[in-house]
């Protein structure tokens, strides 16, 4: 982890109401152009993953 990827998860914090570990998960995602996959409702409205 470094600086920009903690900022980047900062933002996803308060634009999504997540916690801060889940926004860092999706902040890391989100960098490396992964396919996130999850069951966890905290993720359920958000764009750029697969909710199962």
């Amino acid at each position: 982890m470094d600086q920009t990827l903690a900022l980047e998860a900062a933002d996803y914090n308060l634009e999504y109401d997540l916690h801060f570990s889940d926004a860092l998960v999706y902040a890391t995602a989100r960098r490396f152009d992964a396919e996130l996959y999850t069951s966890d409702e905290h993720f359920k409205q958000i764009p750029f993953l697969r909710y199962v």
